[in-house]
């Protein structure tokens, strides 16, 4: 069985500037190489399935789309934020690569997360982080900077988690047109 998620790398340089935002709060930052933005998370998926899969998500064909970046937020819980993510804007092009992919896996009967999308970059997930320590980080942080960047393609990951973390592999690269 394998971990499975569907989403997209990032530019270096945008990796760079999200890592800048990544300061005086004392988390485990995610590490700049372990930043995307996920489409579908599919979870388990064992290795017939996964087969399939890798093979038929080739049918996608999607143009080229620029993104942007829209600022810094937070998941709430009750003594503090649960996850720390930079925000993505909701476009039509990404709604089609989201919904065509989603059609594949129903297609496979492979169960993904339903959930309504919101594109995001995960920066964080604190553990002990108190609201008053995350409210002077937010003032500390440029909150609206927006950088835009180019999808060129998706990926299928596979996820692992050892004691240095979360670690993701590409098991399979689709370019866009």
């Amino acid at each position: 069985m394998l971990r499975i998620f569907i989403g997209f790398s990032l530019p270096d340089s945008v990796k760079h500037h999200l890592r800048s935002q990544c300061h005086s709060l004392h988390t485990n930052w995610v590490k700049p190489e372990n930043m995307h933005v996920t489409l579908c998370f599919l979870g388990e998926v064992d290795r017939v399935s996964y087969r399939t899969l890798i093979s038929e998500l080739e049918q996608i064909k999607i143009k080229k789309f620029n993104l942007k970046t829209k600022g810094i937020g937070y998941s709430k819980s009750k003594k503090g934020p649960r996850v720390i993510w930079a925000g993505v804007e909701k476009s039509k092009s990404i709604e089609q690569l989201k919904e065509q992919i989603d059609t594949v896996l129903e297609e496979l009967g492979i169960n993904f997360d339903k959930r309504d999308f919101h594109p995001h970059v995960t920066l964080a997930r604190p553990q002990d982080v108190l609201y008053d320590d995350f409210n002077k980080y937010l003032k500390e942080v440029d909150m609206n900077t927006e950088i835009e960047f180019a999808v060129e393609s998706f990926q299928v990951f596979s996820s692992t988690n050892s004691e240095d973390g979360l670690s993701y592999t590409i098991e399979g690269q689709y370019p866009l047109l």
